[in-house]
């Protein structure tokens, strides 16, 4: 890594015989958008999509649930996550239908 020093309002590549000044526009407009909410966004869509598709196979009523709020999570910082919300409501539903039909057969 080069070091950087300030050298009369630019900055100084360590001896690379270049500088900028600190003003130094790219030409591209300038964002704000932070980075890190799109990873933590695409890791909590990741762990939704993740979650509602073992869910299918089993605890879904369990799982379901926690689908939904990591898509919620995901959405809240700008991700989509409509698949996450998808499948787990589906584990939520599949999984309460499987319970009450075992609950139904097991006093019958």
């Amino acid at each position: 890594m080069a070091r950087q020093r300030q050298v009369a309002g630019a900055v100084h590549n360590g001896g690379l015989g270049r500088s900028a000044p600190e003003n130094f526009s790219t030409g591209f407009p300038q964002s704000n958008f932070d980075y890190s909410q799109q990873i933590k966004g695409q890791s909590h869509r990741s762990n939704s999509l993740a979650l509602g598709v073992i869910g299918l196979f089993f605890l879904g009523i369990i799982l379901g649930p926690l689908a939904i709020s990591q898509a919620n999570k995901a959405e809240s910082l700008g991700v989509p996550a409509a698949a996450g919300k998808v499948l787990g409501t589906i584990d939520l539903i599949g999984g309460a239908l499987l319970l009450i039909s075992f609950l139904v057969y097991s006093m019958g």
